[in-house]
């Protein structure tokens, strides 16, 4: 059996700051936006990565979206890489490339 990653969702308290990071800083192409079912989908690749908001007055909610997810992306030059997020507005995080 061949098994490969179809989809991967995470959790995120603000669905526009997400839409606007993913799509706006790191280019993703965005798939699709629905605010009013707070999802967003994104395609790296060929893998669906989805941002879901969850209301965080709920405390099932906030304790998934607070939880440990993260998303690994690969780069074949770290440095160029680096050099082009800054140019789009990231910054790099604390202990992250120099």
């Amino acid at each position: 059996m061949d098994v490969g990653i179809g989809g991967i969702n995470i959790g995120v308290t603000a669905l526009d700051r997400a839409v606007a990071s993913y799509r706006g800083v790191l280019g993703l192409k965005l798939l699709f936006s629905e605010p009013a079912h707070r999802d967003a989908r994104f395609q790296i690749g060929g893998v669906n990565f989805g941002v879901i908001s969850h209301d965080i007055s709920n405390p099932e909610a906030a304790a998934f979206t607070g939880g440990d997810a993260g998303l690994n992306l690969a780069v074949a030059d770290l440095e160029a890489a680096v050099i082009e997020l800054e140019a789009r507005g990231a910054a790099p995080a604390a202990g992250g490339p120099p």
